[in-house]
């Protein structure tokens, strides 16, 4: 799994290192009894929903929002899908191109960027498959990142989860 780091450039002041535009960010919270909560751009200005793991739900919301990156990634597969060769050289080239457009496509500004957020009581596998998705979903820039008092009141007033 291929994770891309923020940036370490001196000509970006530390307090935007980490920050990512709000209208494209989404915020994931995962807590206790495998439950998952997210949100859309500023906290101060969004409301909690409580949704679920699986192509239902947190999943679900990830491909709405990263459509048009799934729409590039779709295109990208089917031009390489009659590239593939015997030809052990050819075939390097090709995966090695195929996989620096492909992460082009995850890390482009169409791409939303997710935060990840654990309570004490979520689980390492609820992270495994929150990373999961993001892999699943085409979604190359996510951070993982300390949970707040904020976060923590956001979720006590989520929408409920409804299949």
């Amino acid at each position: 799994m291929q994770i891309t780091m923020p940036s370490d450039k001196d000509d970006i002041k530390q307090e935007n290192k980490s920050q990512v535009a709000s209208d494209k960010a989404i915020t994931i919270i995962l807590d206790k009894d495998d439950k998952i909560y997210y949100f859309e751009g500023k906290p101060s200005e969004a409301t909690t929903y409580e949704t679920a793991y699986g192509k239902d739900g947190i999943r679900a919301v990830l491909m709405a929002k990263n459509a048009q990156a799934q729409a590039q990634v779709k295109a990208l597969d089917k031009e390489f899908a009659g590239r593939w060769t015997a030809n052990v050289q050819q075939d390097q080239k090709n995966r090695e191109e195929y996989k620096k457009r492909l992460s082009d496509i995850k890390n482009s500004d169409i791409t939303p960027s997710a935060i990840i957020k654990a309570t004490d009581d979520a689980t390492y596998l609820n992270l495994i498959n929150a990373l999961d998705e993001m892999q699943i979903c085409c979604i190359g820039k996510y951070v993982i990142d300390k949970i707040n008092e904020q976060d923590l009141e956001m979720i006590q007033n989520a929408v409920p989860y409804e299949k």
